[in-house]
């Protein structure tokens, strides 16, 4: 069993060595300088892996070297972001490193470069935030879209960077569209709705746009009495041609016979005709409205949708009961039997089905206008 086990334990060893040294050929140094330390960790005295782990960390630190160089020689905006990647990559190749036992890194000689990491870090912070104040300045929207995109990699960083986390905040405002959401209401005591809840719920809709559109907010006109916000668009929204008729009942009946088998006193059995008279009452209440939505550009005057959304509901009960005897109902008529009668839903809870039914409408149209 003893010899087994070394035996097995020689397999690993050279099954290990031979993974590593597969990737060193095939030119994936840090693969191979990761697949070498992390067969070390239990074989810290494996030679082999050892001269492995030295050559593919010298050859990655190289092939990261050049990309820093090349990338010192680019004008492009992101060569500091190729720098820091590249330092990073080598930092926590050295961190992996020394975290392995004394005797697995006697032939190797690691490199910190946290400070190198920490001088691009800044000054990728200090070229992102310029290239942010020039593009805030162009004034518009898509311009302080890409400012906040850059304030936000700068304050990424170095979040201590000057008043970056200010400009990040600026940017975002200047870049955001800001539709204000008015809602007409004054058909509602009409029809004696009561939908205190229509406006935040609305907004709650409003706002699973942003899903896919970060620099979009919704918000009402009554919440912007009191703010500085200059809205972008305005959402006029009104409910029109709400109807709810008055519930429609009919009662029918029925007749069930069946054949049953019945036994007597004495044992005796026979079959026996029995009868049951079922008396159904059916309600049905209908009521539809329509959502007019208007959204208009306040900078231009341009209309950017004009469309009506309408809503149908039709509530529908069925209840009943019966006469004579049990044994002659089906399954289907006692489900009709046992349905307690209904309480008839009132003008706020079908306004607020019908009201649903509109705004998720509104709301799925207005995803083709919020790309």
């Amino acid at each position: 069993m003893k010899n087994l086990t070394m035996l097995c334990s020689v397999i690993i060893l050279f099954t290990s060595c031979q993974s590593a040294s597969k990737l060193l050929q095939e030119g994936r140094y840090e693969k191979a300088a990761y697949s070498a330390a992390g067969h070390l960790k239990s074989n810290p005295s494996d030679e082999a892996l050892q001269q492995i782990l030295v050559e593919s960390y010298n050859l990655t630190i190289h092939q990261y070297d050049s990309l820093i160089n090349d990338a010192d020689q680019s004008k492009s905006n992101d060569r500091f972001e190729t720098q820091y990647a590249s330092y990073r990559a080598m930092q926590e190749l050295t961190a992996t490193i020394r975290k392995l036992p004394a005797n697995a890194t006697q032939k190797i000689k690691t490199v910190d470069y946290s400070r190198e990491m920490s001088m691009v870090a800044s000054r990728a912070a200090e070229e992102r935030y310029n290239l942010g104040i020039k593009l805030l300045d162009q004034k518009n929207k898509a311009d302080a879209y890409e400012a906040w995109e850059n304030f936000k990699k700068a304050e990424e960083y170095d979040p201590n960077y000057r008043d970056v986390a200010q400009m990040t905040e600026r940017a975002y405002e200047a870049a955001l569209t800001l539709v204000e959401v008015s809602v007409s209401q004054e058909r509602f005591p009409l029809y004696d709705i009561n939908a205190a809840w229509l406006k935040q719920g609305l907004i709650w809709n409003l706002e699973t746009l942003r899903t896919n559109h970060t620099l979009l907010k919704f918000t009402l006109s009554d919440d912007l009495t009191n703010q500085s916000l200059r809205p972008d668009q305005k959402l006029q929204l009104d409910f029109t041609d709400m109807r709810f008729d008055m519930p429609i009942m009919s009662d029918y009946s029925y007749e069930r016979t069946r054949e049953v088998t019945v036994t007597d006193n004495e044992g005796n059995q026979r079959v026996i005709m029995v009868q049951a008279t079922v008396y159904v009452t059916r309600r049905i209440l209908t009521a539809s409205a329509v959502l007019m939505a208007e959204l208009r550009s306040l900078t231009d005057g341009r209309t950017l949708l004009w469309e009506r959304f309408p809503a149908d509901y039709t509530w529908r009960s069925i209840s009943g009961r019966y006469t004579g005897d049990q044994r002659a109902l089906s399954a289907d008529d006692l489900s009709i039997i046992n349905n307690m009668t209904p309480v008839i839903p009132g003008r706020d809870e079908l306004f607020r089905m019908l009201s649903e039914k509109c705004i998720n409408d509104m709301v799925f149209r207005l995803q083709t206008i919020y790309k």
